[in-house]
């Protein structure tokens, strides 16, 4: 993993008005970013990389000649962060299998691509989690399809029956899974569960008020009830 701040882009995209849309954003809302360059061809992309890698590669999956998916292969000795772009959510599972660390929906917003840079920034200066340059978001599956989060950006989960509301900085949204499987799911990735029917994220805890079992303050306002079998556990992780 390169471990510096990405300041120099390549965009790879078969399509010109989605290289120059992508072009334009990154230059009015990422100003890190000093240097883009973009490339319609695949073959030509790869020869560039060869030579003279950049430090990110913004890569259209549905191209011809080579998808993006396989394109990706030919990168497996080269030192290159590279996220996703495509037009088609289905694809999402596939591209999460490769080295990409991060994956935008066509047409990019420019909220979601700030984000993504921000991230890959924060990392540059710390030590790479996991193996495999895997995504950090993940997949929680709704009734029409699956939404990908990063952790960090859920503030809590509140059960409903079988499925779980999920409320995250971006919205809020139902999902097909228990709030046990959404506990086993989140482990380990700073989510405690504080009632039968709640997890809350330790970074979006702003608050406690006492009562009872007490109430958790979150960063978006609400106030989550604690049971009173669980206060102690929460007090000790808040006090870690």
């Amino acid at each position: 993993m390169i471990n510096k701040t990405p300041y120099k882009v390549l965009v790879v995209d078969d399509e010109k008005h989605c290289v120059e849309y992508l072009e334009k954003i990154i230059a009015q809302h990422v100003p890190a970013i000093t240097q883009v360059e973009t490339e319609t061809s695949v073959v030509k992309a790869l020869k560039r990389i060869v030579q003279n890698p950049p430090d990110l590669l913004f890569l259209d999956i549905q191209m011809p000649k080579l998808s993006g998916l396989e394109f990706i292969d030919q990168l497996e000795d080269i030192d290159v962060r590279v996220i996703f772009t495509t037009a088609h959510a289905h694809y999402a599972m596939s591209a999460v299998r490769t080295k990409a660390i991060d994956y935008l929906l066509k047409p990019v917003q420019p909220d979601e691509l700030k984000r993504c840079i921000e991230r890959i920034m924060q990392k540059s200066a710390k030590p790479e989690r996991g193996a495999g340059g895997q995504f950090d978001k993940i997949q929680l599956p709704t009734i029409h399809g699956f939404q990908l989060v990063y952790p960090d950006e859920i503030i809590h989960c509140m059960a409903d029956g079988s499925y779980t509301k999920v409320f995250t900085q971006q919205g809020n949204f139902m999902i097909s899974k228990n709030i046990s499987a959404v506990e086993a799911l989140l482990k380990h990735k700073g989510f405690l569960r504080i009632h039968k029917s709640s997890i809350i994220s330790l970074k979006h805890l702003m608050g406690y008020k006492k009562g009872n079992g007490g109430l958790a303050v979150m960063s978006n306002g609400n106030h989550i009830d604690i049971s009173r079998r669980r206060k102690d556990a929460f007090l000790r992780a808040i006090a870690s």
